[in-house]
């Protein structure tokens, strides 16, 4: 019988396209232990920690405790803004893993709004045929969007680098993107 542990370790192995046999000298524990996992044993303490530790996940994901894979406390803040991120700390009194987690949940509410506001252009729907982005990487793309709007060769390479970007960068880039836009007053 397989527990929660096993089968989060080997999620995490396969999102990370490893096997779960690479994962004992990856994260310095003895890969003996590991056969004993899919029967069901539990692994030490100290094990838990390394294992964590190798995923940057908390032990309490491991475990089953909670099913955020975020470990919060010890998440890396140098790209966060810095005035916004220091007002969160204050408000959660210096607790850094409350002030992470309310960090990320304001960026994601910033990058929703981005999103949703009905003067940008929706370059990545598709409804009907009526929206949608037409053209390939390396040629002039066309919008269409009731009217139709070719991008620039700038536009296009912006376009590009931000589908390379994680989530939370995205997130980072709309929520900049609409303060630029505001701070310049308009559209």
């Amino acid at each position: 019988m397989t527990t929660t542990f096993f089968q989060r370790v080997e999620a995490l192995c396969r999102e990370r396209n490893m096997n779960i046999s690479d994962l004992g000298p990856a994260a310095g524990i003895g890969v003996g232990t590991i056969p004993d996992w899919r029967k069901g044993a539990k692994p030490r303490m100290a094990t838990l920690i390394k294992v964590a530790a190798y995923f940057n996940v908390p032990v309490a994901y491991l475990t089953g405790d909670t099913n955020d894979p975020i470990d919060y406390a010890n998440l890396d803040t140098s790209g966060f803004n810095r005035t916004t991120y220091e007002h969160i700390l204050k408000k959660c009194k210096g607790s850094v893993e409350q002030a992470n987690r309310e960090y990320l949940e304001f960026e994601q509410a910033q990058a929703q709004d981005a999103l949703s506001d009905p003067n940008r252009l929706a370059i990545y729907q598709n409804n009907g045929g009526t929206v949608g982005v037409q053209g390939h990487a390396h040629a002039p793309v066309k919008i269409i969007n009731g009217t139709e709007y070719a991008l620039s060769e700038q536009e296009s390479e912006l376009l590009r680098v931000f589908a390379d970007l994680s989530l939370i960068e995205q997130s980072k880039v709309l929520v900049y993107a609409a303060e630029l836009r505001d701070k310049n007053g308009g559209s």
